[in-house]
């Protein structure tokens, strides 16, 4: 029998929902009219499911949009779009996997995904096992709980807390608490738990109805209605206009009995009213307002208590504030933002993710009261449980969050400190060093010599390929694979790493790590960052590089590995494309180059010896030379003619005999870079046909880790940090350099941060040690950093 599987945290679909392809219509208008009239006369709370009423003079035929849909079964493309939804099209699953080679071993939970929903209940993962069966415990498969990245996050803030300091969350504790709330009197389609108001459509079937766009806006996507937040509370109505408390009753109170409590109990009962009895009970006594207003201590409170899925709100207010210079109203603030973020059918604009976000914030709370309660019998003695804090220790923690200052300002973790001295060292030693490496600063008057684009140019080259970039790629393939197996395994990868970033630098920074079997191996791969899934893509991220397409990128990739014919042109087009921003960055490179050198008259017969070598080379020349707007419709061909080139050692004799050493060397190296992903690819196949386990290849992406960021509190000028950092006076040659990266500063510290790749791996290991690499050794697709060379 055929059914949908949701979300198991926030109960939305995991499948392809429908969108109007044409605009409401004036029938359908009337309908919903009519019906919200009913709905008021009756009384009808808002979060409760709506059923458009038939009204008079329907037209014939009914309106259907452009996919035959009705109206009323699809959403309003008004409201969302394609791009809206697109969160909830790739899923993950806590899983329990035991591999076939280890049947004796305890079985683990694990994050497995990205993957599809087929069909009754069953979804494919990129994993051994292929398919996991949802909810369904009477299944032969593998059992898992398949969710949203998104709300994942959710829950795992709601679990741990949002510190990076919290504990880390127990996927064992987590998958017992899933499966103790398997619905078996239904159909295994979600958790048996309250999923929020207003209800998602949980049935059979996932049913789009009009006015619940709410369950497909993603919940994280909160940039516009945080600047529309800050674009409203920076204005009048927000401004704090007498944060003076009143000890006295004033003429308008009169008997008022109100003016006869003292404050700490006025303050109880406030702290225990919902936000609409405090409006009133404020309005009763001018008196009590006094007090209430200037009690900042209180309001963040109730921010905090009333508001936890809300986390980005108290950091936005001390903007406004610091920006402003005044103090912002926060009972306003308090009473405005629960209103307009209220999860509401028929909900639009701004706010309609971060009401999402707060109706799913129900069921995060049920688990993680159910976590808790599990976790104390859960120690099991590893590392994990030294950092597991008591249930006091969290009460602790949340007592200390109420308690501010005599301004109300919550108090500051040791931690959030700690971490904010390490940012702010980070952008300093990078202001003082002229962002150079390790090496350049070891070698004193280096940034003197030449300028620091030439300096740039000269990193990029030395960074990779030690000790082999002046071989062709023929002969290099022969060094490593007559080499030893752990430099084999070492190129291997490397080269996974490198075909897997497709620009040049941070975010892409690319590592593997390996495990090997009997006759298979697995390769875990994580990137700076994470793939793009755990955040929104930027702006010019191609098609390419999203988290789908690097799925069936990987795919491919097992594929070419298995392949013992010729290697496959295919896959090798597959990867020129996929990093083929990096491509065309060495393009341009090797361009550059060529037009500052005079031209050669190649059919000279001073190379007459070399005549196949300066054709293979002449005919990357005239590729080259085509205008900027083809070098991406010749990606491929230029490719395909540098790697012709760089497995010819004559060609690498031709390039030093024709211009001096030190331009024959920048040109052999860019022509390496250009040609690196079918150098690669090749590198790979030969490795895997030399290696059989190699060809059996399994390839996971680790579990993305969000971003995080110091809060504004601590995004301070760069003068008051060095003093934070360091006693002593800086020379002023240091004063003025730091002083000249004053603002830059500020936007650096605000700028979001994840981890070095290779540190996921480590984290990733720590989390789960059944999954430690069988190689001491992380691939990685940049070697020039101190990460890589010196402390792995």
């Amino acid at each position: 029998m055929s059914y949908d599987c949701f979300c198991a945290i926030c109960g939305g679909p995991n499948i392809m929902v429908h969108i109007s392809t044409m605009p409401r219509s004036e029938y359908f208008q009337r309908r919903l009219e009519r019906t919200m009239a009913e709905r008021k006369a009756q009384n009808i709370p808002d979060h409760e499911h709506m059923y458009l009423v038939e009204v008079e003079n329907p037209p014939s035929p009914v309106p259907r949009d452009g996919e035959g849909h009705e109206e009323e079964n699809t959403y309003d493309r008004d409201i969302v779009t394609e791009e809206d939804i697109a969160w909830t099209k790739t899923f993950y699953a806590l899983a329990i996997r035991t591999h076939p080679d280890e049947a004796h071993q305890p079985k683990r939970p694990f994050i497995a995904g990205p993957g599809k929903y087929s069909d009754q209940g069953d979804v494919h993962m990129d994993d051994p096992w292929g398919a996991f069966t949802c909810y369904n415990e009477n299944h032969d498969g593998p059992i898992c709980f398949p969710f949203h990245l998104d709300c994942f996050q959710l829950l795992e803030r709601c679990i741990t807390g949002s510190s990076p300091a919290s504990p880390a969350l127990q996927k064992r504790t987590l998958f017992d608490v899933m499966r103790g709330l398997i619905n078996e009197e239904m159909y295994p389609s979600a958790l048996n738990i309250d999923y929020g108001q207003p209800m998602p459509p949980i049935d059979q079937y996932w049913i789009c109805r009009p006015g619940e766009e709410l369950f497909v806006a993603q919940p994280t996507a909160t940039l516009k209605s945080m600047d529309y937040l800050r674009s409203v509370i920076s204005g009048k109505a927000f401004k704090l206009k007498d944060s003076t408390p009143s000890s006295t009753p004033l003429p308008g109170d009169g008997d008022n009995p109100l003016c006869r409590l003292p404050y700490d109990i006025i303050h109880r009962i406030v702290y225990f009213l919902p936000t609409k009895d405090v409006v009133n009970f404020t309005m009763a006594s001018s008196y009590a307002r006094g007090l209430l207003l200037a009690n900042r201590t209180l309001w963040w409170s109730r921010m905090a208590d009333d508001m936890p899925w809300f986390y980005e709100l108290p950091g936005i207010v001390k903007e406004v504030e610091e920006t402003r210079g005044e103090k912002v109203d926060l009972r306003r603030v308090w009473v405005w933002t629960q209103e307009v973020s209220r999860p509401v059918q028929f909900i639009r604009g701004p706010f309609m993710g971060l009401a999402n976000r707060r109706r799913i914030w129900t069921p995060c709370s049920v688990l993680a009261d159910l976590y808790r309660a599990k976790v104390p019998d859960d120690w099991d003695g590893v590392s994990e449980q030294s950092e597991e804090p008591d249930e006091t220790d969290w009460e602790d923690e949340e007592d200390e969050e109420e308690d501010g200052d005599e301004d109300g300002n919550i108090p500051d973790s040791g931690y959030e400190e700690r971490v904010a001295r390490v940012v702010w060292a980070a952008h300093i030693l990078s202001y003082l060093t002229q962002k150079r490496n390790h090496i350049e600063l070891l070698q004193p008057g280096a940034a003197e010599e030449e300028e620091e684009e030439k300096k740039e140019e000269e990193k990029e080259q030395e960074e990779e390929e030690e000790g082999l970039e002046y071989l062709d790629a023929e002969t290099e393939r022969t060094v490593i694979l007559q080499g030893s197996r752990d430099s084999i395994r070492s190129k291997f990868l490397d080269c996974i790493a490198q075909l897997l970033s497709p620009s040049k630098g941070w975010e892409s920074v690319t590592a593997t790590a390996l495990r090997e079997h009997e006759d298979s191996i697995e390769i875990d791969v994580t990137r700076n960052d994470c793939f793009g899934i755990a955040r929104s893509c930027r702006p010019d991220q191609r098609v390419c590089d999203s988290g789908t397409a690097k799925t069936d990128y990987c795919r491919e990739l097992k594929n070419y590995l298995f392949t013992q014919q010729a290697p496959s042109s295919e896959f090798e087009r597959l990867a020129i494309t996929y990093t083929g921003r990096r491509v065309d960055h060495w393009v341009e490179q090797l361009r550059a180059i060529l037009t500052l050198l005079d031209h050669r008259d190649w059919s000279n017969h001073r190379w007459y010896k070399g005549l196949l070598a300066t054709e293979t080379w002449t005919n990357l020349t005239e590729l080259l030379c085509r205008g900027d707007s083809e070098v991406t419709t010749f990606r491929e061909q230029i490719v395909r003619q540098a790697y012709e080139c760089v497995v010819s050692t004559e060609v690498r004799r031709l390039l030093h005999m024709a211009f001096e050493s030190r331009i024959g060397s920048k040109l052999w190296r860019a022509l390496k870079f250009v040609a690196r992903p079918v150098v690669d690819c090749r590198m790979l196949w030969y490795l895997a046909n030399q290696y059989p386990q190699f060809r059996k290849a399994q390839i996971f992406q680790v579990p993305p880790r969000p971003k995080t960021s110091i809060s504004f509190e601590y995004q301070i000028d760069v003068s008051n940090a060095w003093a934070q950092l360091i006693s002593a006076t800086p020379p002023n040659s240091e004063v003025r350099m730091i002083a000249a990266f004053a603002e830059q500063f500020w936007q650096d510290c605000a700028e979001p941060f994840s981890l070095h790749a290779e540190i996921q791996l480590f984290m990733h290991y720590e989390d789960n040690p059944e999954l430690t690499p069988t190689f001491s050794y992380f691939g990685c697709s940049k070697k020039a950093c101190l990460l890589c060379e010196t402390f792995l």
